[in-house]
């Protein structure tokens, strides 16, 4: 995704506890993660069937828009299908466990910040 928006991906490495790591597409990815849960939590607060199975659903939502359609149509990554199934499986399970801890959070923060009977 940075090579195609001119920016060289292989520069934008560090090496840390002797392991490379890429901290542009790690931006990238941590942005993508904050956009989202921003946009999941404002959308179930006026929307709140989002958040059917406790986010469940608009994580994978999440993962076959990207992974499915957005990242392969771009050419930036191969589709889901075409991954090792180890692969795909820690996408959809990483997505997954991202959404639910962002809907527990959520959860409790709207009950906390909620007016209650008082």
């Amino acid at each position: 995704m940075l090579d195609s928006l001119g920016i060289n991906a292989n520069q934008l490495t560090y090496v840390y506890s002797e392991h490379m790591v890429n901290y542009g597409s790690a931006l990238i990815h941590q942005s993508f993660s904050i956009f989202f849960a921003i946009f999941y939590c404002l959308t179930a607060l006026r929307y709140p069937r989002v958040a059917v199975w406790q986010g469940f659903g608009f994580g994978m939502l999440v993962t076959l828009a990207f992974h499915g359609v957005i990242l392969p149509m771009f050419n930036w990554a191969p589709p889901l299908w075409e991954l090792p199934p180890a692969e795909w499986a820690s996408e959809t399970f990483g997505h997954l466990l991202w959404i639910w801890v962002i809907e527990v959070i959520r959860r409790d923060l709207q009950q906390r910040w909620s007016p209650g009977p008082g």
